[in-house]
C-alpha cells in the first residue's frame, strides 16, 4: 500500500515524521495535496501541553492550503486550490443556523479531532464539504498567503464583537502574527491603532503594519504612554493579542469611558478565573467581550479580503519542510519568527 509522510503527534511532547496511509475520500468528502500549512500557538500548546478535545496519536495543522487530488463531490474538481476552514460544525443546531457556527456544541475541529496539515495528504470529511467549509483559492493568491485565512478571520471575530470603526483608538497588546493582522483590521476600519510590545522586531512590523504609535512596554510606563497618546482619555478598544497580556497590564484602567476589552485569547489558568471589578463596567459602562476562534462566513471574508485589500508581502515567513515540524514548533514558542509554514 503506498504510504504518504506526515508529522504525527504521537503523545505530548513527541512529535515524529512518519509514514501514514495513503488517505482516500469518503462519499462528499476529498483528499487534498497539502501545499502550505501555517504553524499557530495553538499547534505549539497541543504539543507541550496537550488539549481537550485532542486525541493522539494526531496529525497537528489547522491553517491548510492546498490542492484537491481525489474527489467525492460534484462541488470540487481535481485541481482546485482550496482553503480549508478548520471547523466542521453540524449545520442544524441553533447556533449553526444562526450564523455562529464556531460555538457549535458539536463542532470538530481539523488538527484537532481529524488529522490535519502537517502531512503531503489531507483527507476533508464530507461534513467539512457540506456546511461550505472549502473555499477555492482565488488566482493570485499563493498557498502561503492563504494560510492566513484562519487566522485573519479570527481577528475578523474580534473586530466584528468590538465593532471597530473610524471613531475609534484601539490598543493592541502584542505584535505576534495575530497581533500584527488585527492591526491591519483595525486600520482597514479607518481606526487610530496603538501597538504594546517589548521585541523590537516586532515593533518594527507592528510599524509596517501601519500602527500610529508603538510603544515599548520595557522601557515606558503603558498607562502613561496611552494617556498621553489620547490626551488622558484612555482607548476605546483593546485587543489583548497573547494570553498573559490579562494579567500584564492593567487593561481596565487604560479603557476610556464606554470602552470594550475583547478577550481575544485564552487566559492561562488561575488568572482566569480573576475576579473582574463589575462596578468599572456599570459606573464607566465598560464592556467585556469574548471571542473564540472564527466562524465559516468570516472565514469567507478573510480570503477576499487577502485578495484584495490587504497587501502583506512584506510580512516575513519563514518556510520549513515536515521534517523540521519539532524546531518550528520550538522557534513558533520562542517567538524566534513572526511566522513559519510547513511546505511539503
Amino acid at each position: 500500500m503506498v504510504k504518504v509522510k506526515a508529522a504525527v503527534l504521537e503523545s505530548v511532547s513527541k512529535i515524529s515524521l512518519k509514514e501514514v496511509e495513503n488517505p482516500s475520500a469518503d462519499p462528499g468528502g476529498l483528499v487534498v495535496e497539502v501545499r502550505a500549512c501555517g504553524v499557530c500557538s495553538t499547534d505549539v500548546k497541543m504539543w507541550k501541553k496537550g488539549q481537550r478535545d485532542l486525541r493522539c496519536p494526531r496529525i497537528l495543522g489547522h491553517e491548510v492550503a492546498g490542492v484537491v487530488v481525489e474527489s467525492r463531490s460534484n462541488a470540487y474538481s481535481v485541481g482546485d486550490r482550496v482553503q480549508i476552514f478548520p471547523g466542521v460544525s453540524c449545520g442544524s443546531c441553533h447556533k449553526c443556523r444562526t450564523g455562529r457556527d464556531n460555538l457549535c456544541d458539536k463542532i470538530k475541529i481539523i488538527g484537532f479531532s481529524y488529522d490535519g496539515g502537517f502531512a503531503e495528504l489531507m483527507k476533508v470529511p464530507p461534513e467539512l464539504v457540506r456546511i461550505n467549509g472549502i473555499n477555492k483559492i482565488p488566482n493570485g493568491l499563493s498557498y502561503e498567503k492563504a494560510t492566513l485565512t484562519e487566522p485573519l478571520a479570527c481577528c475578523l471575530n474580534c473586530a466584528d464583537k468590538l465593532r471597530i470603526s473610524s471613531d475609534d483608538t484601539v490598543l493592541i497588546l502584542g505584535a505576534g502574527i495575530m497581533g500584527i493582522l488585527n492591526v491591519v483590521l483595525a486600520k482597514l476600519r479607518g481606526a487610530h491603532v496603538i501597538v504594546a510590545e517589548i521585541l523590537k522586531d516586532r515593533m518594527r512590523f507592528a510599524m509596517k503594519a501601519g500602527a500610529d504609535r508603538v510603544i515599548d512596554s520595557n522601557h515606558e510606563n503603558l498607562k502613561d504612554a496611552v494617556l498621553d497618546e489620547t490626551r488622558g482619555r484612555g482607548v476605546d478598544a483593546i485587543i489583548p493579542a497573547f494570553g498573559e497580556a490579562i494579567s500584564a497590564y492593567p487593561v481596565f484602567d487604560l479603557l476610556s469611558k464606554g470602552g470594550r476589552l475583547c478577550l481575544f485569547s485564552g487566559i492561562p489558568k488561575p488568572e482566569s478565573i480573576k475576579l473582574v471589578d463589575f462596578n468599572l463596567l456599570h459606573y464607566e459602562e465598560k464592556m467585556l467581550v469574548g471571542s473564540y476562534g472564527c466562524t465559516s462566513t468570516q472565514n469567507r471574508r478573510a480570503i477576499d479580503l487577502l485578495t484584495k485589500d490587504l497587501k502583506l508581502d512584506w510580512l516575513p515567513v519563514r518556510t520549513i519542510g515536515l521534517d523540521e515540524i519539532e524546531e518550528g514548533l520550538r522557534s513558533t514558542d520562542a517567538k524566534a519568527q513572526l511566522r513559519i509554514v510547513v511546505k511539503s
